[in-house]
């Protein structure tokens, strides 16, 4: 499963980057632009309130799932969130769970 995970944050970094440098080639780099877009209509408004809520119950999750299981290096989702996106942060924080797991064994 690791390397699942692997491949899950390399496409959870590309893809969403694709995408925001398109938006930013195409649209400027204003960086108040490129997130007022993120609610220019319901629809977008309502995947970044999916996003912000799942991405904020992924965090309590990994908070209280790295004290119980001792997972080092958790915090490294945090930064990922802000870098990349949740896309990035989820893969990377269950690839650093199944890799304490396997060295458990």
């Amino acid at each position: 499963m690791k390397y699942v995970y692997m491949l899950l944050m390399v496409l959870g970094t590309v893809i969403p980057w694709y995408y925001f440098s398109q938006a930013l080639f195409v649209e400027g780099l204003s960086f108040s632009e490129f997130v007022a877009a993120w609610s220019a209509t319901n629809s977008a408004a309502g995947v970044l309130a999916d996003l912000s809520i799942t991405g904020l119950a992924a965090v309590i999750f990994a908070v209280v799932d790295a004290q119980r299981n001792n997972i080092k290096r958790w915090w490294l989702m945090i930064p990922a969130i802000f870098l990349v996106g949740f896309s990035l942060a989820i893969p990377l924080y269950l690839f650093l769970r199944e890799s304490q797991m396997e060295a458990r064994k």
